[in-house]
């Protein structure tokens, strides 16, 4: 018992730096988000000022769908949701879990998750499905 505390103590240290790291971040996002929501009603800049969704359009709501078990409005809404979470549960393991700090698996995992979203995103809009965003 006495290890699983440590390891979780552990684990809410290593998060508790992130955030200590990110706050800025963490805050300029929170104050786009409550900006937009007000003017636009949308976060996505892409949408904002294009009119377009772009290729991340429907994420939050696709995860929250796959999460709940609802595959077929999750792959509506955005088909590259599950490698977002594939990605997400990868980087939490080895960076908050095992306390990896090598990047470099990591790095090579988002970069091919954001080809396949862009890959997908791209034959969303040639055949014209990006209905329902």
């Amino acid at each position: 018992m006495n290890t699983i505390k440590k390891q979780m103590k552990l684990i809410l240290n290593r998060m508790k730096k992130d955030i200590k790291n990110f706050y800025p971040i963490i805050l300029a996002l929170i104050f786009y988000w409550i900006v937009t929501q007000i003017m636009f009603q949308t976060f996505c800049f892409f949408r904002i000022a294009l009119g377009i969704p772009c290729a991340g359009c429907g994420m939050t709501r696709a995860v929250i769908y796959l999460i709940t078990g609802d595959i077929k409005n999750a792959m509506q809404l955005n088909p590259a949701a599950p490698f977002w979470v594939a990605f997400l549960i990868c980087f939490f393991w080895k960076h908050y879990i095992v306390g990896d700090e090598k990047k470099s698996i990591i790095i090579i995992w988002l970069i091919i998750t954001c080809i396949i979203t862009y890959v997908i995103y791209l034959c969303r809009i040639f055949t014209n499905t990006l209905c329902g965003i």
